[in-house]
């Protein structure tokens, strides 16, 4: 499980240009209290991916999706969208910038726009199990 002060670090260092929480420290811990994560480490420790969500039954709502700046364009943020496709039977949405390039990676994993806020998409995408039904 990755903690509160790597939630905290990773954002205050390498948030990036679309990150919109006026309270990281608040915000990380209630996805460590309330949420589930996945992530992915290498053989030394480091935090090179993850991704936060909650289970807002029946919608599945991914609140963070992030990848440490160095290890960017490798897939790894696009493993852990499939993993969470593959095992749940659920929704999933998630909100992103209009101009944050990772909306091309959600559209591939099959996130459609289903609706806008100001700078904001909303999108969604059919779980595997649901689609595979």
């Amino acid at each position: 499980m990755i903690s509160k002060s790597e939630i905290i670090d990773s954002l205050e260092n390498n948030g990036g240009d679309f990150l919109a929480i006026a309270n990281i420290e608040a915000y990380a811990e209630k996805v460590i209290k309330f949420g589930k994560q996945v992530y992915t480490i290498d053989e030394k420790g480091l935090l090179l991916a993850y991704i936060l969500f909650y289970d807002n039954n029946p919608v599945l709502y991914i609140s963070m999706v992030w990848t440490h700046p160095d290890f960017r364009g490798r897939g790894l943020a696009k493993n852990l969208l499939q993993q969470i496709i593959n095992q749940t039977d659920k929704v999933i949405q998630l909100e992103v910038h209009k101009k944050n390039p990772a909306k091309y990676l959600y559209e591939k994993l099959n996130f459609r726009c289903t609706g806008t806020n100001n700078e904001m998409l909303t999108m969604q995408c059919d779980s595997a199990k649901t689609l595979n039904a």
